[in-house]
């Protein structure tokens, strides 16, 4: 089985499940990563030189990839195990390997990537607070195409000169200058924009979310052990609900 992680950007997919992955013992893919190896090009990149179509298509392509490929890994483990163990009957269980895999904020937007998540994987929803999610994006907004796209576009914005008359005051002029000197938004700023930017993501988004998981928990508290805890207790009620 996948146990699949879906959420917002900086909800901790990534980092919660390489951490998951190590206490169980079982192979961590962060699917941006997948494809970034694939690309030999970053995700920012991606989106730059080939556009943002070109990686949905290939985020389609490279999930239905990694379920194909643990299908047929547990498949063949099945079969080699009953052949070594044709008295036991726990073989077909116990063959099977799990596999962890954290997908980009983006991928449950995609009809046919919700489908597979839903159908194929035990996915879970990181939940996260826009406050949270903008104080961390704040700081985290590095190769993240949208993010640094709104960021380039309010500095912008905050960089234009004041339009002054003939009649505007010396401390308006001086006011300009240093608005068109000062091109950053301090970490407040950054964190305030997108603060209001992630809750009207959230409006369109979280509901492919909700619709594509098994199992939500939240992650404002980013305390991995509490996350892991969280992620087994969820495992736990599948498996027994």
């Amino acid at each position: 089985m996948i146990i699949s992680l879906c959420g917002f950007m900086t909800s901790g997919k990534t980092l919660a499940g390489e951490a998951f992955s190590k206490e169980q013992g079982l192979p961590f893919i962060d699917l941006d990563q997948y494809i970034e190896k694939q690309e030999k090009k970053t995700v920012l990149e991606i989106f730059r030189t080939k556009g943002e179509s070109y990686f949905r298509t290939l985020e389609v392509k490279s999930l239905q990839e990694i379920i194909a490929e643990n299908e047929q890994n547990n498949s063949s483990k099945v079969e080699v195990s009953a052949k070594a163990n044709s008295s036991s009957k726990e073989h077909s269980t116990s063959a099977k390997k799990d596999l962890i895999l954290s997908v980009g904020g983006g991928t449950p937007m995609n009809p046919e990537c919700a489908k597979l998540l839903k159908e194929k994987t035990f996915c879970i929803y990181l939940q996260c607070s826009p406050a949270v999610l903008g104080e961390r994006l704040s700081y985290l907004y590095h190769n993240r195409p949208s993010a640094v796209d709104l960021l380039a576009q309010a500095t912008a914005t905050a960089a234009t000169p004041l339009k002054a008359d003939s009649s505007a005051n010396t401390s308006a002029k001086e006011h300009s200058a240093e608005q068109s000197e000062n091109k950053k938004l301090t970490k407040k700023q950054r964190e305030e924009l997108f603060t209001a930017w992630a809750a009207e993501q959230l409006k369109t988004k979280e509901p492919h979310y909700l619709a594509c998981s098994h199992a939500q928990i939240n992650t404002d508290n980013f305390h991995l052990p509490t996350i892991c805890s969280s992620l087994r207790s969820a495992l736990s009620e599948s498996s027994t609900g």
